[in-house]
């Protein structure tokens, strides 16, 4: 035993102060400060038991870690307050900042202004609903400047206060679904202008009967391909449908759609009418000036062809000479980044092809134009989707895995470590009776500080079971006089230092609805953190009551004219391990503060702190609808303690 006391000791001794730094300076989670500290003690107590449990719980974070740091995906922890706790390398790659630049900031701080309001609805909405996993997306801003769209799926986890989320860079997909709408929008203004300007024209020409059955019959067809095209119909088909009704409303033998292939060397027959058999699908034309879709394509304008035998602009295709025509029309099929290929038609006979059949070629074009572009868009946001919901689904899984993990391990930690801290103090306890006669003096304070850190940790455990439980049950709902738990209160406290000459001012009649042990335990906390606080001061006051009403509730208050705090750390307050005084002048396990947000928040309110160094803090709270204060009449005054 002698052999090993000292190295043990003086490795306990390190480590211990190490940890103490680290969870009160650092921002340290629950779980990890606890994790940190039950290393300590492993070190501590390992010549008295086998240390594997620290391989086995390495082991357990290195495979969290690695999930973690190579996911593609955004993954985040936050906290009650919604702050960035942890993040994934992909919030680096994603939006261009550090660690250092997100870590500690309300996520709120980077989402587009326009897009809070609703993003908080649609949680509020979805956690009242009871769902456990939230999705949504926003706008965050990038650290160019720029925004990009987020898709995330989130759980929060109220136990821990603490929420986890991932989430997806969709901006890409947001700029297909827009481009989608605006062809959408594109085709539908088309139609209208198209079907007003044939409706112009019929009201505003006078012309022949045959003539205005024919442009009867052009924007009745247009009008038909128009609805096929809205009701989804696909491309090949629309197509077919398209070359059928411009050779039957024209009244020629031939129409066709050619695509221009990859290599721009040749067009392929897609859509036909009155070609021969077995071409449609399988002929190719010349993409060059000596075809006429091929000069259709370099003219960039609409070419009529009165006489293929005597036209001297292009010599004709083997397709059309084969085939005997003599008169045809074709134009450009345009496409988004450059020509889909031409629309023609053909006949075998002399045929004049006047402006508004011009006009119909070119609806028809335009119209295969569109429905082609968003057609292709929808298949690429399909594609996008199926492959975003398979990871969305993937990264769910991976994160409620991680959470139900996360959650045993806390719950395996919180526990596990009261047996081996029950064994230290044991064991420090017997040394000391043993052997503190025996050993020097710093041999002795080392002994003493094994036994101070085993009594801190274990109200620090405690404490943290505590917090943890809170709202797990049902809450209460019962009218509780917050003036009678005041008084009480600091009698308690008077009563625990009666050397201590305190002055109590507690406003009376103060009435609010909630749960009536949580509110004790609240008001507890923030009474004895004011009565810690004002320790060194003279004649120290600590004031309790009512500043105002916001929209029917009340706000309560606890002042004190205490040694106050940094006004610009007022956030910081409510975090766990948050302290911001020095341990070693005012103890405290920094728990209490966190504990009294978490009673607000259960009770639909917020809390918030103001203070001034050497000055005084005030502690601010709302109850939600509970916090109605009702005063009586004949309580009304301050009562004095």
């Amino acid at each position: 035993m002698p052999r090993l006391a000292q190295p043990a000791d003086e490795v306990g001794e390190i480590f211990m102060e190490h940890a103490m730094i680290e969870a009160s300076t650092s921002g340290l989670g629950t779980v990890a400060a606890v994790i940190l500290l039950f290393f300590v003690l492993l070190v501590l107590v390992g010549y008295f038991r086998g240390a594997t449990r620290e391989k086995v719980v390495s082991a357990a974070e290195d495979e969290l870690q690695k999930i973690f740091d190579l996911s593609i995906d955004m993954i985040c922890i936050a906290d009650i307050a919604g702050k960035f706790r942890r993040i994934n390398p992909a919030f680096g790659k994603t939006l261009g900042y550090s660690d250092e630049e997100l870590l500690g900031r309300p996520y709120l701080d980077f989402v587009h202004p326009d897009d809070r309001e609703s993003m908080l609805d649609v949680i509020e909405d979805k956690l009242a609903k009871g769902e456990k996993v939230i999705n949504f997306e926003n706008r965050y801003r990038h650290k160019d400047g720029s925004y990009r769209w987020l898709r995330w799926s989130s759980r929060p986890v109220v136990s821990q206060g603490i929420t986890f989320a991932i989430a997806r860079d969709v901006t890409e997909l947001k700029e297909v679904e827009r481009e989608l709408l605006r062809h959408h929008d594109s085709l539908s203004r088309l139609v209208a202008e198209r079907t007003a300007e044939l409706d112009a024209t019929t009201a505003a020409l006078q012309v022949s009967e045959r003539e205005a059955r024919a442009r009867a019959e052009q924007q009745a067809a247009i009008a038909r391909l128009s609805h096929l095209a809205l009701t989804g119909v696909d491309v090949q088909t629309l197509m077919e449908e398209t070359v059928a009704a411009i050779a039957e409303t024209l009244a020629v033998e031939y129409a066709k759609v050619l695509e221009l292939l990859p290599d721009g060397d040749a067009l392929l027959l897609r859509a036909g009418v009155g070609w021969k058999a077995g071409l449609v699908g399988q002929a190719t034309v010349g993409a060059d000036a000596d075809s006429q879709a091929g000069y259709t394509l370099l003219s960039d304008a609409p070419v009529i062809v009165e006489d293929l035998r005597t036209e001297t602009r292009f010599s004709g295709p083997p397709l059309l000479l084969d085939h005997g025509v003599v008169s045809g029309m074709s134009i450009i099929i345009r496409g988004k980044e450059g020509p889909f290929g031409v629309l023609g038609t053909h006949a075998a006979e002399s045929h004049r092809f006047t402006e508004e059949d011009i006009h119909f070629l070119e609806s028809a074009a335009n119209l295969l134009a569109e429905t082609i572009t968003m057609r292709a868009a929808e298949v690429e946001l399909r594609s996008l989707n199926v492959d975003l919901e398979g990871r969305v689904k993937e990264r769910t899984a991976e994160v409620e895995r991680a959470v139900g993990d996360l959650r045993s391990f806390g719950y395996a930690v919180s526990h596990d470590l009261r047996e081996p801290l029950r064994i230290v103090g044991s064991f420090a306890q017997i040394l000391t009776e043993e052997i503190s006669d025996k050993i020097d003096e710093q041999s002795r304070q080392y002994l003493d500080r094994i036994n101070g850190g085993v009594k801190r940790l274990s109200a620090v455990i405690e404490g943290l079971l505590k917090l943890s439980r809170l709202g797990h049950g049902q809450l209460g709902h019962e009218l509780d006089n917050l003036s009678d738990t005041a008084r009480s209160i600091a009698g308690e406290l008077q009563a625990r230092d009666p050397a201590r000459s305190i002055e109590f001012e507690i406003q009376g009649g103060l009435v609010a609805t909630g749960d009536s042990e949580l509110l004790r335990l609240l008001l507890h906390n923030l009474l004895s953190n004011a009565w810690k606080f004002t320790g060194p001061e003279e004649n120290p006051c600590v004031e309790f009551g009512v500043r105002t009403e916001l929209e029917g509730g009340a706000v309560f208050y606890v002042r004190d004219n205490g040694v106050g705090f940094d006004n610009s750390y007022a956030d910081k307050l409510f975090h766990v391990f948050q302290r911001l005084h020095d341990g070693a002048e005012f103890d405290g396990l920094g728990i209490g503060l966190a504990t009294v947000e978490r009673i607000v928040l259960l009770h639909g309110g917020r809390v918030w702190a103001e203070g001034l160094e050497d000055e005084g803090a005030t502690f601010y709270f709302t109850l939600g609808d509970g916090g109605a204060a009702h005063r009586d009449a004949s309580a009304s005054q301050a009562d004095q303690i």
